[in-house]
């Protein structure tokens, strides 16, 4: 008689586990929130996460594969570029890493509401100074940037040669 009385708890409990046991999070994955992504090196399959082949000269992040520099991608592997792509490459990275360095400030004001303009120097690749940063009736402003995304960095301490503060962001516009 008692078995029958707890029957339906016993029924819903089991059944718990069952659907939690479904929605397990798979070996070689991490989980954020209720979500689960697979580590570096392997691919979602279903409901687990599969180690994929990495060719060589070749380096991983997330699921995807990339081949190293000097190298370049031919079907499922890198095969060595000839000295004029290689130069090519270097000098395309170049470009980039020099673009990387500068942002223009964009939507930058005063407390007062006066439009600033100018940019920014990255002297690594969190933190940048401002440089010919001046307000629109041309007063200099110094401070700093603070890169907290790939196109974003935001004004921090930044003022006017009398001592305004001033806000805004800093466009990274050649990535």
């Amino acid at each position: 008689m008692i078995f029958y009385k707890f029957a339906p708890i016993l029924a819903l409990v089991l059944l718990t586990v069952i659907v939690e046991k479904s929605h397990a999070q798979p070996k070689n994955s991490y989980q954020i929130g209720a979500n689960w992504y697979c580590n570096n090196g392997y691919k979602r399959s279903g409901d687990q996460c599969v180690k994929f082949k990495v060719p060589a000269n070749a380096w991983v992040q997330g699921s995807q594969w990339y081949c190293n520099i000097g190298f370049k991608k031919v079907n499922n592997s890198c095969k060595e570029m000839t000295p004029a792509e290689k130069q090519q490459q270097l000098k395309n990275l170049a470009i980039q890493r020099a673009r990387a360095k500068y942002c223009e400030l964009d939507g930058a004001t005063t407390d007062s509401g006066k439009d600033v303009t100018g940019e920014c120097y990255m002297y690594s690749d969190k933190y940048g100074e401002l440089e010919g940063a001046e307000t629109e009736d041309g007063k200099s402003v110094s401070g700093e940037c603070y890169r907290y995304s790939e196109r974003y960095a935001e004004l921090e301490g930044a003022e006017t040669e009398n001592g305004e503060s001033v806000s805004g962001e800093c466009y990274f516009y050649n990535l």
